[in-house]
């Protein structure tokens, strides 16, 4: 009988071990998926003819909110205003071209334009991230939101030197965080996305 229960018992241990071990890999798993969705996507001229209007918008938006704040480029002025068209009219004419990314004819593009001046009575920002808030992230479109997070997060990794924060899960991960704390938090509507965003960063084992 004594034989039989540490039988069972034993059995019981190694299936819950395994258990346990198969959750982990599931786990990791998916960190590692949602780490190479934003890591492997290029972002270049295929990519941008096949993408609808909202989604280059919020890649822009995300991608210059970013290279501004974070990285502190100095190559581009915030405004992105006009920058979508310009940016496809140059892939449709020069289709040779359609495997560059789009940062490095966004560059092109600015260095060949004149340097754009504040209109009369428009708005200035006191924040580094203008209005990319939540109030903007509420209003937009899960497109818009889903470039946005492309844009920002492909800066993050590829043009910030020296990076404090990492974000490992998918796109549709943070872009749920992020409505789900506007909905919660009236307040955060005036909180900006990169803001809210870095909530949800991996966190290290000392945090």
């Amino acid at each position: 009988m004594k034989t039989l229960l540490a039988a069972a018992l034993a059995l019981i241990f190694s299936v819950g071990l395994t258990f346990v071990f198969a959750q982990l890999v599931a786990a990791q798993a998916s960190i590692v998926d949602g780490e190479s969705e934003t890591k492997t996507q290029i972002y270049d001229g295929r990519w941008w003819l096949a993408a609808d209007a909202d989604e280059r918008s919020g890649f822009l938006s995300g991608a210059a909110d970013c290279l501004t704040s974070v990285a502190h480029a100095r190559w581009l002025t915030f405004t992105v205003q006009g920058l979508d068209a310009k940016i496809g009219e140059y892939y449709k004419s020069h289709p040779s071209d359609v495997g560059e990314n789009v940062a490095d004819v966004w560059r092109k593009i600015q260095s060949e334009s004149q340097p754009s001046k504040g209109l009369p009575g428009a708005e200035v920002w006191k924040n580094p991230h203008g209005y990319l808030d939540g109030f903007w992230w509420r209003q937009g479109s899960e497109s818009e939101n889903r470039g946005f997070l492309e844009g920002y997060l492909w800066c993050v990794r590829t043009c910030v030197k020296q990076r404090t924060d990492t974000y490992s899960q998918s796109l549709e991960y943070y872009a749920d965080k992020i409505s789900g704390y506007v909905r919660a938090h009236p307040k955060a509507e005036h909180e900006a996305v990169a803001t809210i965003l870095l909530r949800f960063r991996d966190r290290s084992r000392t945090e």
